[in-house]
Formats: C-alpha cells, sequence, structure tokens
C-alpha cells in the first residue's frame, strides 16, 4: 500500500474474510476483500504498517478436540 498514510487505512476483519481500503493520494484508493482458508479469530487480530507494506496477524480458530477415526 505505498502512498497510503497509516491513519488512513480501514481494516475490518470477520472470522473468515478480511476488507481493506485506504486513499492513496487524491484520484486513487486502495481497496479489497480477501477470504481466509480457516476460521479466525478477529478480535485477537494485530496489523503492523511499515514502509508501504501491510502486516496482519490472524490466529486461528481452534476447532475443536480432533479425534483420529481408523478406517477398517
Amino acid at each position: 500500500m505505498p502512498g497510503a498514510d497509516k491513519k488512513d487505512i480501514s481494516l475490518e476483519m470477520r472470522k473468515n474474510s478480511f476488507c481493506v481500503s485506504a486513499p492513496r493520494g487524491q484520484d486513487a484508493e486502495y481497496s479489497g476483500c480477501f477470504k481466509f482458508a480457516h476460521e479466525i479469530v478477529p478480535e485477537k487480530t494485530e496489523a503492523q504498517y511499515e514502509s508501504g507494506l501491510l502486516k496482519i496477524f490472524a490466529p486461528i480458530k481452534d476447532r475443536g478436540h480432533r479425534v483420529d477415526v481408523t478406517i477398517r
């Protein structure tokens, strides 16, 4: 997101996706929504923005107790 100002970046997290947008100059805007392969915990998401790069750290939700099943 080169050219975007950190304070103008909007990041919205959901359990299976996120949307990010930011104005870039007067005539352009970065904008996009993306899906995760696994469900995440939106409340525990952290983000860093440095040198035009937005890094998002989102923990994967625990899918519960796993049980291996023997196939006969």
